[in-house]
């Protein structure tokens, strides 16, 4: 017991190292293994040499083997500890290793997975620039775009406008943002007048139904102008993930301009520019909706179509600013004479048609006709003139006439060119007489065509007296034509159409050609100094080839151009009055003389007679057929015979049927006679025996 309690006290500081290195092994790194190994170590190492020196020194008294013992024992101790340290150290290796494989599997994943949040965080950030990229050019289209753009929620709410939509409506942006469209946009029309509402607004449409608008127009009142300003819509919806829209994009321009000229080009398509009327289209457009209106109402209506008389040679003469002014007058004139039912077009040229609209009684045409044709027989004030024009009317009515707007207008023209036939400044109403004319009409003109490839036709002559002598000094070529089964048909009936249809001049240079070939024999074997007079149409007169036709004609036939006379109308003179003078001007350089035709018919200028430096006047047969009777006729015969002389142009006067007509004549001082009195016109071989004969006469009394 005396070596027990100093031995107890030394080992309680030892405790104490224990105690304080086990309570500190658990904070160091690995886990406190070092520690506790080396603590364990110490703690053995103690106990085994404080108890197995106790133990031995109680067991083994001989010291030899007691000292003997203690190196076995030092020795064991080694072993012991040893093993106990490889037992544990190869343990917490093991444990080293397996934490070391793990801690290496859990680092290759880590690594693997810091690769990828790496790549991750890089296409983030990919995505983030590409976003903001994305934004910037959104912006920039946004506002960039040249219309309007307008995103609203599914309640209708305005989210976000660009400036080009806040200009358009003439509003801000931020007074539009947290309002709905109708609070915006003020008041909102379709083009049929139908108000725009939350239910049919092209950005709630879109929302209900899910499917896009295109090309929407909408009238709203400029908050400013308080003008209406007219929207090209377009509305898009934007789907969410399960495609229920979530929002509505609005897309506009202003189209206010574009439908302003569509307006006016509407309104130039269907009305005449110069009078402001209706034109054909629109006509025609109102003329079948008038023919739809009669199968339900089954109320009639007629169709007026109007030429004006004379109106081609007031617009020749007088100039075509004074013709416009004169249609504008005309277009003015119809409008006040009909009713606000009633419509007046205009076709074309000097043509107009009126609708008279719900015909209840038969004369209602009847009456209108009369009271136009009344209106003009007054002159028409233009300002610095007056001129007297007259219409000539054909009348339609539907169902009667004609069941279609084509039919009803045709119909009616050939009513109006009958009122024409018949004298003009008249009206007549459409029969089916008409259309038989129009029919033979047609037979006759494909009859003429052949005839003038066949050469059917045949030229007559009548003679021109010297009123002094008695003599035959020139000859009248006139056509006539012999048809193979309807016989001699009159010149009245088919020069017109020959005139209208362009036969005309094919016509008159086969004329021109015969009756040189002819007058040239002729004048070989009677009369040298026997002159030709030839008729040339206006048509024909201000056609471009006529100068070459004639100088061709003379060339191939051999002809003297001083023998040859061109008679023209004083309408055909007057049409373009430069070209005349320039046509007299090159005819007259190849010896050819110009006759003024059917002179004191016409409305030409007395002072232009001087310009055109013609040769002769022929005075119209319709002032000679009452010289007898007629002091108004003589008095004019007078004049235009007094007017000619003064003038050196010699005179000749046509249609002279009596002798008193011709002493008459002779008394006024007349130098050239024809007609009937002295012979009609007459074929080419009783012509020649005329000739012959007169010839044989001068010989005889000559002889004497």
């Amino acid at each position: 017991m005396d070596m027990g309690l100093p031995i107890f006290l030394s080992l309680i500081p030892l405790f104490l190292i224990v105690f304080i290195m086990y309570k500190q092994a658990g904070r160091t790194s690995y886990g406190g293994v070092p520690e506790k190994t080396s603590l364990l170590y110490l703690t053995m190492g103690i106990l085994w040499i404080i108890l197995s020196d106790k133990v031995l020194n109680f067991i083994v008294t001989d010291k030899n083997r007691l000292t003997y013992i203690q190196t076995f024992k030092g020795w064991f101790y080694v072993v012991i500890t040893t093993a106990i340290l490889y037992l544990i150290l190869s343990k917490y290796m093991e444990q080293l290793h397996k934490s070391h494989r793990e801690l290496s599997i859990t680092y290759s994943e880590l690594k693997k997975y810091g690769i990828i949040l790496q790549e991750q965080i890089e296409e983030k950030e990919l995505s983030k620039r590409a976003l903001d990229a994305s934004e910037r050019r959104y912006k920039s289209l946004y506002e960039a775009i040249s219309g309007g753009v307008i995103v609203q929620d599914s309640t209708g709410k305005i989210i976000d406008v660009n400036n080009i939509a806040a200009e358009i409506l003439g509003l801000s942006m931020e007074d539009m943002k947290g309002t709905t469209i109708l609070d915006t946009e003020g008041s909102l029309i379709y083009p049929d007048g139908k108000i725009l509402t939350k239910e049919n607004h092209p950005a709630m449409l879109v929302m209900k139904t899910c499917k896009p608008i295109r090309n929407a127009t909408i009238g709203i009142i400029h908050p400013t102008t308080k003008q209406y300003r007219w929207l090209l819509v377009n509305a898009q919806p934007i789907l969410d993930k399960s495609n229920t829209p979530k929002e509505v994009v609005t897309t506009f321009i202003d189209i206010t301009d574009l439908k302003s000229a569509e307006e006016t080009i509407r309104y130039q398509s269907y009305h005449d520019p110069l009078t402001g009327l209706p034109n054909r289209t629109h006509f025609l457009d109102k003329l079948t909706q008038g023919i739809a209106h009669f199968y339900r109402k089954k109320k009639s209506f007629a169709l007026l179509f109007i030429d004006l008389d004379r109106f081609k040679h007031i617009n020749d003469s007088l100039g075509h600013n004074v013709g416009d002014d004169l249609l504008i007058k005309v277009a003015a004139k119809f409008k006040e004479l009909l009713t606000p039912d009633d419509l007046v077009a205009r076709l074309g040229g000097d043509e107009f048609v009126i609708l008279l609209q719900n015909v209840t009684q038969s004369e209602t045409p009847d009456l209108v006709a009369k009271e136009i044709l009344n209106h003009f027989n007054k002159p028409l004030n233009l300002g610095t003139q007056e001129i007297h024009i007259t219409p000539s009317i054909g009348i339609a009515i539907y169902p009667r006439d004609g069941g279609s707007p084509v039919d009803l207008l045709k119909n009616s023209e050939l009513a109006m060119y009958k009122a024409k036939d018949s004298g003009k400044n008249k009206y007549n109403f459409y029969s089916e007489d008409l259309q038989k004319m129009v029919y033979q009409r047609h037979i006759l003109e494909n009859s003429m065509r052949k005839s003038l490839e066949r050469e059917d036709f045949e030229v007559y002559y009548q003679p021109q007296v010297d009123i002094t002598c008695n003599q035959i000094v020139g000859v009248e070529a006139l056509i006539r034509w012999k048809h193979p089964e309807l016989g001699m048909i009159s010149p009245s009936h088919f020069i017109p159409i020959a005139e209208e249809t362009g036969l005309i001049i094919p016509m008159e240079e086969w004329v021109l050609h015969t009756a040189c070939n002819q007058v040239k024999e002729w004048q070989q074997k009677y009369n040298k100094s026997l002159r030709l007079a030839v008729n040339i149409s206006p048509h024909h007169f201000q056609h471009e080839n006529l100068l070459k036709t004639i100088i061709k004609t003379i060339n191939n036939t051999n002809f003297c151009g001083n023998s040859l006379e061109l008679e023209i109308t004083e309408t055909a003179a007057m049409q373009n009055v430069v070209f005349t003078i320039k046509v007299i001007e090159n005819l007259r350089k190849m010896g050819i003389e110009i006759c003024i035709d059917d002179f004191g018919t016409g409305y030409s200028s007395l002072g232009y007679l001087k310009k055109f430096t013609i040769h002769k006047i022929k005075i119209d047969r319709s002032f000679i057929c009452n010289l007898t009777n007629n002091t108004n006729d003589a008095a004019i015969t007078d004049a235009v015979i007094a007017l000619s002389h003064s003038l050196n142009l010699m005179v000749v006067a046509e249609g002279v049927e009596t002798e008193e007509q011709l002493e008459l004549l002779r008394g006024k001082g007349c130098n050239y006679i024809q007609g009937y009195y002295f012979k009609p016109p007459i074929p080419a071989m009783e012509m020649e025996e005329l000739l012959k004969e007169q010839n044989t006469n001068l010989q005889e009394a000559l002889a004497d």
